[in-house]
């Protein structure tokens, strides 16, 4: 529980605002997220004036940041990093249409989406980034003063970033085929499966 957090707690503390704590933790949970006040309405099964004077008191006491959008309907979201943590702290980096790409996308790299493939994937995407690691640290060398950090030359830092950046590019490469693999051996399996049930009840 983060020390904001805890001040809304002290601050509404009454029995009756047990309510009150609730919608506060619930916006401190999803931090740097814009949140329409009718998602609040219909988690709580609140009248939207109640919900609305309780966001009041919360924008009042400057735990939560306030606004309408086009149609005039009001969002609110927590000031300051909340639950977060690295999360709040790469939205405030990333613009917000990056970041929603990004949610999008997501989704699309899951242990169940991806079968078979995921280690795969996640090791590519441990080696890009490494990539990219490698090559910052190729251009801190080449203009660097010296001729080389922690013995390592400009020759060994230009080999080291394009070695891994090709077996990066390598397994991205392979991830469509080991995910198709992964699709024919599962079907496979369960219709071996399928035919060896089949057989079984047959001989009952």
């Amino acid at each position: 529980m983060t020390d904001r957090l805890l001040r809304l707690r002290e601050e509404y503390d009454q029995t009756n605002q047990e309510t009150k704590r609730a919608i506060g933790k619930y916006i401190h949970d999803r931090p740097g997220r814009w949140i329409p006040k009718q998602q609040l309405v219909t988690e709580f099964d609140l009248d939207e004036s109640v919900v609305g004077r309780h966001l009041d008191d919360f924008h009042e006491d400057s735990f939560v940041q306030s606004r309408h959008d086009e149609q005039g309907r009001r969002t609110v979201r927590w000031d300051g990093p909340g639950a977060g943590g690295l999360e709040y702290r790469l939205r405030q980096l990333l613009p917000e249409r990056v970041w929603r790409a990004g949610q999008e996308v997501r989704p699309l790299f899951t242990l169940d989406v991806l079968g078979g493939a995921y280690p795969i994937t996640l090791f590519a995407g441990l080696l890009w980034v490494s990539g990219i690691v490698t090559g910052l640290f190729f251009l801190f060398v080449l203009y660097s003063p010296w001729d080389s950090i922690l013995g390592v030359t400009v020759t060994d830092a230009l080999v080291l970033t394009g070695t891994v950046t090709v077996f990066a590019s390598l397994l991205f490469v392979f991830i469509p085929l080991a995910y198709i693999l992964d699709r024919v051996l599962t079907r496979g399996l369960n219709w071996v499966t399928g035919h060896v049930r089949d057989d079984q009840r047959d001989k009952k």
